[in-house]
């Protein structure tokens, strides 16, 4: 196998790793909310008892899920069958994940909400959901630009 073979491996492993990714931080905890005193669910309201913890598909209603699927089609398309349009949607479909986790999670992990108001001592605490979704929209977007930019991708542009 030469280089230039493991190239389209890559950009399929890589997209769907990315999927995998994506679809894991829906089902993960993207931040939460700690009491030093005791846990947060046994001192919050019950009506709050639900912003203790809050996972990714809670966070964006199990968009990543869909982008998740999306990115495993876009990368056997890119990866196996060589499709320059697929490339660009796994670039595509990492930039959005990129976009959710830095305009919405990012800043909203640092928040305590109305459990701070009511527990002077609560901070906010990132999960590792938000490294999951990071990570998804990185290997996504690498996906893409490795099957439009990488080794072997200018020559078989020449030889058509």
């Amino acid at each position: 196998m030469t280089p230039s073979d493991a190239i389209p491996l890559a950009v399929f492993g890589l997209g769907v790793a990315a999927g995998i990714l994506m679809i894991l931080t829906d089902f993960s905890l993207v931040r939460s909310v700690q009491v030093l005193t005791a846990s947060c669910e046994a001192l919050a309201q019950p009506s709050l008892q639900d912003s203790c913890e809050t996972t990714g598909g809670e966070a964006h209603s199990y968009a990543l899920v869909l982008l998740g699927l999306f990115s495993f089609v876009m990368a056997y398309g890119a990866g196996l069958g060589g499709s320059r349009p697929a490339a660009f949607g796994l670039i595509v479909a990492g930039a959005i994940v990129l976009l959710i986790a830095l305009a919405i999670d990012i800043p909203k992990a640092g928040e305590t909400g109305a459990i701070g108001q009511d527990f002077e001592q609560a901070k906010a605490v990132r999960g590792v959901g938000l490294t999951f979704e990071i990570l998804g929209g990185l290997a996504a977007i690498a996906a893409g630009a490795l099957s439009l930019f990488g080794p072997g991708a200018r020559s078989e542009e020449l030889q058509q």
